[in-house]
Formats: C-alpha cells, sequence, structure tokens
C-alpha cells in the first residue's frame, strides 16, 4: 500500500519537472508559434509556425523597411479617409476616441512581430477639419443611409421641433419607453467629441428625435442647453454602453414596425438611420438600414445653413437679432388661459382666468416671482417657459424683475398654462401689446413648441361663454375642432374664432394687437360672416350666404383658422360625424367618473353608496356617447358599462361598495361570505380588463391620473 502512495508521488514531480523544462526551452526557442493576424490581410486566424530567421536576413528586412519609409515620407499624404463611425454620425467607437496612430509604422501593412519596433517619432494628430477633405467614395455602403457629412465646420444649432414629424401619443410605445429612449438618446449625445461640425449636426438630429418622444425629458432639455451654450457634456450614466443604446432603438423600432401604422412607419424610418449610425456592428441595424425604401427627412430637424439664418415669418422686426442689452418698454401684460374643474356629475368645465405679467428694470440678471403651481406638471412647465424665454433674442437682453400672479390670493398656476405664461413674460420683455380678447391653452416644448392639451372640448365651450373672441389651441389639438360641435353645436365656434398654433410665434402673431394684415383680415371677414349667418348654419341658410366662397377666401388667409374650415367642411358636407379617440375616452370616463370614485386613491370613506338615480345617469350618458364615439373606443364602453353594472350589482345586494383601496381589508371582515368576496373579485377583474384596453388605446399619461383620480 505504501509503495503504491510512494510510486504516485515520483510521477507527479517527475511530470512537473518535465513541465517546467518545456517552458523553458520554448522560452529559449527562436520559433514563436502565436503572432497577431492583421484583420484587413485576410489572412487565417489559426497561428502558423514561423521559420527562424537568419541575422542576414533580419538585416536585410530593416534596411527594406527603412527605404519604404524614407519613400513614404517623400510622398505627399493624402488626408485619411474618415473611419466608418466618423460617417455613420459618430457612433460606439466615437466614445472613446482611437489611440493616434503613426502613420509610418503602418505605411507598408507589414504587421508580423519579426518586425522591428520603428525608431521615428510619433506624429502629431491629424487637425479636426482634416477628415472632412476625404472623399466621400471612400465610405462604406453601409454608411449611406445618412446624408454626406457638412464640408464646414459650424456652431451647435439647436434642432427644429416646431414640425410635426410623428404623434408621439399616438405610438405603441408607453410613456416610460418613450422617456427611457429620450433620456438614452441625449445621453449618446453627452458622450460624442465636441459640439461643432459634423458632431454638432448628429447631436441635434439626435436630439430633435428625443425632445419630439418626450418634450420634457431633462436630460434632453439640459444637453441640448449646454450644447447650445458651448459647454462641455459629460455622460449621465457612467454605465451607458452605444452597443446597449443601439439595442433599444432596434426594440422600438420592431415595435413600431409590428404596428404597421403610418405614424408609427414615420418614427421607425428616423431611429433606423440612428440604429446604424451609433453601431454598425448590430447586424439588425445595418439590415434595417439597407432595407429601407424610405430615408428620414433630417433637414425637417436641422435645416440646411441658409435656412437657420431666414428670418421667420411668425416673427415681427422688434424680435430681430441684435447684440447689447436692450431696455424694458413694458411694464405690464394680461393674458386669459383656461382652467378645467370637475362638476357634481363628473363632467369637465372649463371657464378662463387672467395671469398678470409685471415688470421693473433691473441691473443684474433677469428674476422671475411666479406663483405656486397646481401639480408637479404645471412646476415642469413654468420651468420649462422661464428657460424657453431666456433662448429668445430680444427678451434674453432685457434685464427686469418679472413678477407673475394670479387673480384670487393663493391661486395656483393651472395646468396647460405655460402657453399664457410665456406670451404674458414675452409680452412685457418684447413689448408687444396684447388683444385682451385673445385666449390660450396648453403648455410647451424647450424650444417653444406647442404640447396636446387635455379636455378641449371643455375648453372651447368655456372660452366662447366667457366671450373670449379668439382662442389659440397646440396643433396637436387640430383634429378635436369638430369635437365641441359633436357634443355640444357650432355656437362656441361663432363665438371664438379658434386658431391652431405649432409654437410661440405663431400664437404670439395671433394674441398681439398689430397682427399681420393678411391675418387681421381673415379674423375681419370671418366675424362679418358670422353676423350674416347670425346662429343659423343649416345647409339652406350657408348656401344663401355663400359662405362656402367667403369660407375659402379666410382659409387661404389663414391656413390655422380652425374655425373656419369647420364651419367649410359643415357647408360642403365633409365635417365628421364621430369623435376623436382622445375625446371619445375623455367622454365615457366623464360619465363614469362619479361611480367609479370607488378607485380614488383618496378618501372619503371606507364603502360607498350610490342612489339608483345615479345608475341611470351613467346608463344614459354612456347609451348617447355610443352613437358618437370613435369606433376603436367601442370594445372600452363596453368595458367600462361592465363595470358600472357590476358595481350596481353589489350596491343593489349589500348596499355598499367598498373602496377598492381597502379592498382587502373589507372582505377579511366577511370572511365566510363567498358571494360579497366574489363580486368584489369580479369588480376588480374587469378594471383590469379595462386597463389593458386603455394601454391599446395608449391616451396621454395624464388623461390616465385624471381617469381613475
Amino acid at each position: 500500500m505504501k509503495a503504491g502512495y510512494l510510486i504516485a508521488v515520483v510521477a507527479v514531480v517527475a511530470l512537473a519537472l518535465y513541465i517546467v523544462k518545456a517552458r523553458q526551452d520554448r522560452l529559449g526557442s527562436a520559433e514563436v508559434n502565436i503572432r497577431p493576424i492583421s484583420l484587413d490581410s485576410g489572412e487565417s486566424t489559426v497561428s502558423k509556425p514561423v521559420k527562424p530567421q537568419t541575422d542576414d536576413e533580419a538585416e536585410n528586412k530593416r534596411k527594406e523597411r527603412e527605404r519604404k519609409i524614407a519613400e513614404d515620407k517623400a510622398k505627399p499624404k493624402p488626408a485619411p479617409a474618415p473611419p466608418v463611425y466618423r460617417d455613420r454620425s459618430d457612433v460606439a467607437e466615437n466614445l472613446t476616441p482611437p489611440p493616434t496612430v503613426n502613420p509610418d509604422e503602418t505605411s507598408n501593412g507589414d504587421t508580423s512581430m519579426d518586425a522591428a519596433p520603428s525608431t521615428e517619432p510619433t506624429h502629431a494628430a491629424a487637425p479636426a477639419a482634416e477628415p472632412a477633405k476625404a472623399d466621400p467614395q471612400a465610405v462604406p455602403e453601409t454608411a449611406q443611409a445618412v446624408p454626406p457629412p457638412a464640408t464646414t465646420e459650424s456652431s451647435y444649432n439647436p434642432p427644429d421641433t416646431t414640425k410635426i414629424l410623428f404623434n408621439a401619443e399616438s405610438l405603441p410605445l408607453s410613456p416610460d419607453d418613450r422617456s427611457s429612449l429620450a433620456t438614452a438618446t441625449a445621453d449618446y449625445v453627452r458622450g460624442m467629441n465636441g459640439n461643432s461640425g459634423k458632431n454638432a449636426e448628429t447631436a441635434a438630429r439626435f436630439l430633435g428625435i428625443a425632445l419630439r418622444l418626450d418634450p420634457r425629458n431633462r436630460n434632453a432639455i439640459i444637453t441640448n442647453g449646454q450644447l447650445r451654450r458651448g459647454a462641455a457634456t459629460t455622460l449621465n450614466d457612467p454605465k451607458f454602453s452605444p452597443q446597449a443604446f443601439a439595442k433599444q432603438l432596434i426594440f422600438a423600432i420592431k415595435s413600431l414596425k409590428n404596428a404597421g401604422d403610418e405614424n408609427s412607419g414615420k418614427l421607425a424610418v428616423y431611429l433606423i438611420d440612428m440604429a446604424a449610425m451609433v453601431d454598425p456592428s448590430n447586424e439588425d441595424a445595418v439590415f434595417f438600414a439597407e432595407s429601407a425604401t424610405t430615408k428620414p427627412d433630417w433637414a425637417a430637424i436641422v435645416p440646411p445653413a441658409a435656412a437657420a439664418t431666414a428670418t421667420s415669418p411668425a416673427t415681427h422686426p422688434d424680435t430681430a437679432t441684435t447684440s447689447g442689452p436692450a431696455p424694458l418698454k413694458r411694464e405690464k401684460a394680461v393674458i386669459k388661459t383656461l382652467v378645467v374643474q370637475d362638476s357634481a356629475t363628473g363632467a369637465q368645465t372649463a371657464s378662463t382666468t387672467e395671469i398678470t405679467v409685471t415688470a421693473t428694470a433691473a441691473e443684474a440678471e433677469t428674476q422671475f416671482i411666479l406663483p405656486a403651481t397646481a401639480s408637479e406638471d404645471a412646476q415642469i412647465a413654468s420651468d420649462i417657459a422661464r428657460y424657453y424665454v431666456n433662448t429668445r433674442s430680444l427678451a434674453s437682453r432685457v434685464k427686469a424683475k418679472v413678477t407673475v400672479t394670479m387673480p384670487a390670493e393663493n391661486a395656483k398656476l393651472p395646468n396647460a398654462a405655460a402657453m399664457a405664461l410665456t406670451l404674458g413674460i414675452v409680452s412685457v420683455l418684447e413689448d408687444v401689446e396684447l388683444d385682451p380678447g385673445f385666449a390660450v391653452t396648453g403648455d410647451l416644448t424647450s424650444q417653444g413648441a406647442t404640447e396636446r392639451a387635455n379636455w378641449m372640448t371643455s375648453k372651447i365651450n368655456g372660452a366662447a361663454d366667457k366671450a373670449c373672441t379668439i382662442l389659440a389651441v397646440p396643433k396637436a389639438n387640430e383634429a378635436e375642432i369638430s369635437d365641441a360641435v359633436l357634443l355640444s353645436s357650432v355656437l362656441p365656434l361663432l363665438r371664438t374664432q379658434v386658431f391652431a398654433v405649432a409654437n410661440v410665434d405663431e400664437a404670439l402673431a395671433i394674441a398681439r394687437k398689430d397682427r399681420a394684415p393678411s391675418l387681421q383680415k381673415a379674423i375681419d371677414q370671418y366675424s362679418a360672416l358670422v353676423k350674416e349667418l347670425d346662429g343659423n348654419t343649416t345647409p339652406s341658410n350657408l348656401a344663401k350666404v355663400n359662405a362656402v366662397t367667403k369660407l375659402k377666401e379666410i382659409v387661404q388667409l389663414a391656413s390655422n383658422h380652425l374655425s373656419a374650415k369647420y364651419l367649410l367642411d359643415l357647408a360642403s358636407g365633409t365635417a365628421p360625424k364621430t369623435l376623436t379617440r382622445r375625446t371619445s375616452i375623455e367622454q365615457i370616463f366623464e360619465v363614469a367618473r362619479p361611480l367609479l370614485q370607488i378607485y380614488s386613491p383618496l378618501p372619503p370613506g371606507p364603502t360607498y353608496h350610490f342612489p339608483a338615480s345615479e345608475y341611470s345617469r351613467a346608463e344614459n350618458g354612456l347609451q348617447a356617447r355610443a352613437k358618437i364615439i370613435s369606433p376603436d373606443c367601442e370594445e372600452l364602453l363596453f368595458s367600462v358599462k361592465s363595470i358600472i353594472a357590476s358595481i350596481e350589482n353589489m350596491d343593489t345586494l349589500h348596499s355598499e361598495v367598498p373602496a377598492m383601496r381597502q379592498a382587502a381589508a373589507y372582505v377579511s371582515s366577511f370572511p365566510n361570505d363567498v358571494t360579497r368576496r366574489n363580486r368584489v373579485t369580479e369588480i376588480d377583474r374587469k378594471r383590469i380588463r379595462t386597463v389593458e384596453i386603455l394601454q391599446k388605446l395608449n391616451p396621454d399619461p395624464e388623461i390616465l391620473k385624471q381617469l381613475w383620480r
């Protein structure tokens, strides 16, 4: 037994000595078994033994190399063609600059280890503008999805976000997904090298998409602001990876392609090009880019230099760009906005409120003293309004103390009031007198583009009731003008001229007293036509006053005159007969809200009991809406009616319905009442089903919060 152990030990020791000796032999040998392979040489990656070379061969090879180096130095060196990732608008590798390479070391293409290292000093890197001289034909085909880079270096120009390229709220991406994608896009821009030339153009393109996906995205707004000011940007997330970002883009692209609708396809075109820019090594990204039949219109986001310097048609001479401080010429402005409130029946009603802006000259930077806000969203909108005002060429040069007040003591700045707040501040800082009959609703982005507003039907009716002669609404709400008529009558459009605006300058052009002649003519002609109609919009009366001809002329003068456009559709027999999807959702929940308060996260109590008349009111209201709701909201209507039926069954049987926030505690207090437990479970199951339907319809998150409050 002991002999066996002894033999084993001797064998192990002998094996160890053999291994050590073998390694020593290999270290002393001139034969090299492993060497680097040139990625461009087409060599096999299988290691091959290299024949040892003699001293004479090594000396001859060294002399040959020195001769080639001398010849290369004598030749004029063309500018190196930019690598793929530069012409794909700075993809993954651009986040970490490649090391400086000595061109003399690689000019002869010799990459083997047996080449002696060069003793020449490393040359300085080429200047930044040098790659722009490269022949664009040298760029691989995978880079051609991006327009050729600009031939001149230019400073960063913020993206134009006023053009509607797609409707973000109708995309098959949740608000959280859109926000996450916008944040990642801004992070990619933050990691790019420099903010001029090609990188500046790419940064503006990417941020133009990010700010359309989520106009209030903090990361995108800050990144855009820093680049505009010429500040350096750093990655927000140290774990950010361009490869992971490309995968996130691909995931979004597949979701958009699966949706198959035109709106989703519009965004997919841009994301496909972005993914190929970010990571050309991603096969899905390259496949989508090479298979795309439509190329993105980046000029809509980053206009050519000539267009960028053109004067906006909506701006007036007093907003022209000049340098130096400007004096404060106006001390006060008053502007109306609309506030939406719940009625006892759950219906939304809107009334006007005035925002008063006063200003006094100051020597230091402009200060803003604003009232408290009604919600977190209103606070964000207020911050964006202040940020935007500071980007305007004239307003930013006026140093003043700006104070904003509301009519009632301790009144709070309402939701969707950012446009009114901005116009009021611009009025005093840029000396623009506002029309006292003008009202506006909606928030805005950091670039001054308007954002969709909620409960538009109530706001149009509220403006008409409060004798507002002109109302400006976000362009995204344009289709909802017909909803106000379907839910009430055409009278609000006769009392108030409603205009769609895409940005602050368009709203200011309508709000000011000294309007452009063509716009003022359209307003005057519409007022004259309304007097002729005298409230009668029947087909015969419209024909009697020759309404079609007059309305066409008004629309030609002001293409965003929504009241005139609707009356023209009415006179032509083409007016919509069903509500838009957004208003359909609002109306369904407006009728059902008094009963759905059992889902409210707030008191008043642990249980509810509703009179029979409340159930009848809801049933009749939903039945009336069923005739005009959008066809794609019919499933939602039936689901909500089913919830109400279950609530009524429990209320009838047990004379109470629990507050669903306390449903578990309520059920546990009746351990032996199986029927009661089943009815509570049924109510909640139907709520879950309704939520699933809502997610497919993808309404604005602000609406969702209000629906279940």
